[in-house]
């Protein structure tokens, strides 16, 4: 949960007034490629939002769509 939160709180503290329905998959993808980042950090990244936003959209009807299925 801690990874969670750090992965997606820091996608959350750069991106305030967004919601989750209107993040778009080319957001994320400069978020998880943003420079200083290794292979393995994107993919964890990439594995947190992904998380998160399945959460979004199954559980808690926040979103019709999970722009994750669209990263690469």
């Amino acid at each position: 949960m801690a990874n969670l939160r750090t992965r997606v709180g820091r996608f959350v503290d750069g991106n305030p007034d967004r919601r989750v329905c209107d993040v778009t998959p080319q957001e994320l993808r400069t978020y998880i490629e943003r420079p200083g980042n290794t292979n393995v950090s994107r993919n964890n990244t990439r594995r947190a939002l992904r998380n998160f936003f399945r959460w979004c959209q199954q559980r808690q009807n926040f979103t019709v769509e999970d722009p994750t299925t669209k990263l690469d």
